[in-house]
């Protein structure tokens, strides 16, 4: 939109200026000779508001090409193929971006409308299905999850719907020890296994991430809706928000516009396409409230929006107690909220959604900022460099762009599967 013409607005004025006088009664009215002062006046308003505005888009132009210089000097330094971001301030988009391939053995673009995994950070929309039936009152957090589930161990039969959510329940991964599923077993097969194991720890008195947590969040939505997560949160969640490039799949999957997966292998000559290898995921079905979306980062900007706005979680009392950290048994803080992990700090606290070393989103809840970057390389760990986003729109976040973020790494951020 172009910025209103000052010389039409002083035209303006002087017209209304002149009609204003015709009507007057001589010189013996005492305001006509403070009209002229009026006008000016208002012509002076008008000139600063435009400046005004004019310096704010130049600033926000600079900004955004700066944010486009180091999005492209990471991907460049991390080798990675492609990615999507986009940021929410104040209830809207208010950068997109595409940027890279999205499939290197055809050398296709990435466009807005690039699907991309996003691994375990699927467990931040499973953790909003438990409170949106926490709000519907058929669940309770702190309830054993044996009101909910029969037949489990003895051990298991205590550990609360917020442990399982915060990843403090001790149970046995469902994970092997080289960090990979059985994808052959079935989820009976699967959990005879685990129920085999001992505990891992005390409940309660440490972190550990893990996936059968979530395997049995999942069975609770089912137990209590009588639907498969993927179905409940198609329904409750990307439906009600209008994700219409989210869903579920796999590589098995054929899914319209979906990007490869790669992984960088470093090679002699260490070129990017050379060095990247494909990836093959593959998620039971039973795990899908563990692993298993795919979407675009506007879509997932929108699902942000949509639920600090109270259309996914209609109470507010909701929304804080998912990005509460609970504390251990010793009172420590842990490391995640309710399915999302956290990153405590004095100021700029945020809780993010991480998924397979190759995606990220970070909510500054108290900055009323949102950041979301997509990409198809595994390892390229977008969370690192999350924060230093933001700090183009929080200037105090970080002390340099080239520095690594202030997050943790690591399986605490759920990187696996």
């Amino acid at each position: 939109m172009k910025p209103p013409r000052i010389d039409n607005r002083i035209g303006a004025i002087n017209e209304k200026s002149a009609c204003l006088e015709t009507r007057t009664h001589g010189d013996k009215d005492p305001m006509r000779k403070c009209r002229p002062c009026q006008t000016f006046a208002l012509l002076a308003l008008c000139a600063g508001t435009i400046h005004a505005q004019s310096t704010s888009r130049t600033r926000a132009a600079a900004r955004d090409d700066s944010l486009r210089t180091y999005l492209q000097t990471e991907m460049r330094e991390r080798k990675i193929p492609g990615l999507q971001v986009a940021i929410v301030r104040g209830g809207r988009i208010v950068f997109r971006g595409a940027y890279g391939v999205a499939n290197l053995q055809y050398a296709l673009p990435v466009t807005d409308t690039t699907v991309f995994s996003i691994n375990s950070a699927t467990k931040s929309f499973t953790a909003v299905a438990i409170l949106q039936l926490v709000e519907q009152g058929q669940v309770d957090l702190a309830a054993p999850v044996s009101r909910y589930l029969d037949s489990l161990p003895t051990a298991w039969q205590p550990v609360t719907i917020r442990q399982l959510l915060s990843h403090v329940s001790g149970i046995p991964d469902l994970l092997n020890g080289s960090g990979d599923l059985a994808i052959e077993e079935t989820e009976s097969d699967a959990l005879r296994r685990v129920a085999r194991l001992p505990m891992a720890f005390v409940t309660g008195e440490r972190f550990q991430y893990n996936q059968t947590n979530f395997l049995l969040l999942g069975r609770v939505i089912r137990k209590c809706t009588g639907q498969a997560f993927p179905a409940f949160a198609t329904q409750h969640q990307l439906k009600t928000v209008g994700m219409r490039h989210t869903g579920f799949g796999d590589s098995r999957d054929v899914i319209r516009n979906k990007s490869q997966s790669y992984r960088f292998v470093p090679m002699s000559d260490d070129t990017a396409s050379r060095g990247s290898t494909n990836v093959f995921e593959q998620f039971p079905d039973y795990l899908r409230s563990a692993a298993g979306m795919n979407s675009t980062a506007e879509d997932v900007a929108r699902w942000i929006i949509s639920l600090q706005t109270r259309r996914l979680l209609k109470r507010p009392e909701s929304l804080t107690a998912m990005w509460t950290v609970p504390s251990w048994n010793d009172v420590r803080p842990n490391l995640w909220a309710l399915g999302w992990p956290a990153i405590r700090r004095p100021a700029h606290r945020a809780f993010g959604g991480i998924g397979g070393g190759r995606s990220a989103f970070f909510v500054y809840p108290d900055d009323d900022l949102a950041i979301v970057v997509l990409t198809n390389l595994s390892g390229g760990s977008p969370q690192d460099f999350t924060d230093s986003l933001a700090s183009f729109y929080l200037p105090g976040l970080v002390g340099s762009r080239r520095a690594k973020s202030q997050s943790p790494r690591g399986r605490a951020w759920g990187e696996s599967p």
